[in-house]
C-alpha cells in the first residue's frame, strides 16, 4: 500500500490522476456542451428569420398607398381597367383620352422607376356609362395603355402621398 502512495505521488501519478479526473469532469460536461450547442444553433436560426422578417417589411410594398397615389397620379378622365401588383413591380392598364398624360402621371409618382409602356397604345370608342347609342350619346375615343413600374419600398421618404409635405 505504501507503494501506491508513493505511486500518487511521482509527477507520473499525478499526471495519471489528473488526466482521469480530467476525462470525467469533460465527461460530466458533455450534455451541458450538447444544450450550448443547439442553442447556439437556434439562435442563429431565429436571427436568420428575424432577419428575413424585417427585409420583408423594408420592402413591402403598401397596396393601399400605392393604389391611391395611382388614382391622384392619373387624368381625371381616366379609368384603371386592370392593375397587378407583384413581387417584380406593378402593371396597370389604363384607358385615358391621351396615354401620354398616364405616363407622366405614373413616372410622378413618389418613388415610381423604371417606368415603361408594354405594348401598343390602342384606340377604343366608349359608351359613357348609362349612355346608349340609340339615346344618342356619342361613344368617346379612349387610349388604352398598359404601363409597367417599379413603386419605392414602404418606408422610404419617396412613399409619401402625392402632395404631402413633411
Amino acid at each position: 500500500m505504501a507503494s501506491a502512495g508513493i505511486a500518487m505521488a511521482t509527477p507520473v501519478g499525478l499526471a495519471l490522476r489528473t488526466s482521469r479526473t480530467t476525462r470525467h469532469t469533460i465527461a460530466a460536461l458533455a450534455p451541458a456542451r450538447a444544450n450550448a450547442l443547439t442553442t447556439e444553433r437556434e439562435v442563429a436560426g431565429m436571427t436568420a428569420a428575424m432577419s428575413t422578417v424585417e427585409t420583408f417589411e423594408q420592402h413591402r410594398i403598401s397596396k393601399t398607398l400605392l393604389l391611391s397615389q395611382l388614382t391622384q397620379a392619373l387624368p381625371a378622365t381616366a379609368t384603371i381597367a386592370a392593375l397587378t401588383i407583384d413581387t417584380t413591380g406593378t402593371t396597370v392598364v389604363v384607358l385615358a383620352p391621351r396615354a401620354a398624360d398616364v405616363v407622366r402621371g405614373i413616372e410622378e409618382i413618389p418613388g415610381a422607376s423604371q417606368v415603361d409602356m408594354l405594348g401598343p397604345v390602342n384606340r377604343e370608342f366608349i359608351t359613357p356609362s348609362g349612355a346608349t347609342l340609340a339615346g344618342g350619346a356619342a361613344p368617346v375615343e379612349m387610349e388604352r395603355v398598359t404601363v409597367r413600374f417599379r413603386p419605392a419600398a414602404e418606408g422610404t421618404t419617396a412613399r409619401q402621398p402625392l402632395g404631402a409635405t413633411e
